[in-house]
């Protein structure tokens, strides 16, 4: 193995790290599961795709009998699947209100986290022309600097959504406690 050959594996397994920490903090992998699996499904209808694919996932949700906080949450990944994208590769991210108005539209630290591993996902998924490094590193600089300010400041504070997604998860019976302490300490 060459230098620069162990060089790349050491940096992908450094981006992993990143990847599989924020993917481990999701509440429900299931929502990004379903999200992922209908956002493109849309597509050629001469319609907005990311309308139609989620107005077939709530089809599907409702089929299933999926909750409402998930079903909802499944629509908004779908419908906003290229925002942050978008974003992260057309704005200036050393501008602070780019950072506070990104983070107005995702509302909170999980739809952000359920967003970035969406959005990351999707562009590997595309190929090496989407996913490099030019694309890759604003990408995680719009997360980063959008999860500082969810952790530091009052916009993370939607006390009513907060208060039904904890008794959701508290009626599960199958919810890791470690999920819930984790979600309670560092949203709540």
């Amino acid at each position: 193995m060459d230098i620069s050959t162990n060089f790349i594996q050491k940096k992908k397994i450094k981006d992993n790290i990143l990847y599989n920490t924020i993917f481990s903090e999701i509440i429900s992998p299931r929502i990004l599961y379903v999200a992922m699996f209908f956002h493109d499904l849309g597509k050629g209808t001469g319609r907005d795709h990311s309308i139609v694919s989620s107005q077939i996932a709530e089809k599907f949700c409702s089929f299933l009998e999926i909750d409402q906080i998930e079903k909802n949450t499944i629509k908004w990944l779908i419908r906003n699947h290229l925002l942050m994208n978008k974003i992260s590769q057309k704005r200036d991210l050393d501008d602070k209100n780019t950072i506070f108005q990104f983070a107005k539209k995702i509302e909170s630290l999980e739809q952000l986290k359920l967003l970035f591993i969406f959005t990351v996902a999707d562009m590997k998924a595309t190929g090496p022309v989407i996913w490099n490094t030019w694309n890759k590193y604003p990408l995680e600089q719009l997360f980063l600097k959008t999860r500082s300010l969810f952790l530091g400041s009052p916009i993370n504070l939607n006390q009513k959504m907060l208060n039904n997604v904890k008794a959701e998860l508290s009626k599960k019976k199958n919810y890791s406690q470690k999920k819930f302490r984790f979600f309670y300490e560092h949203i709540a």
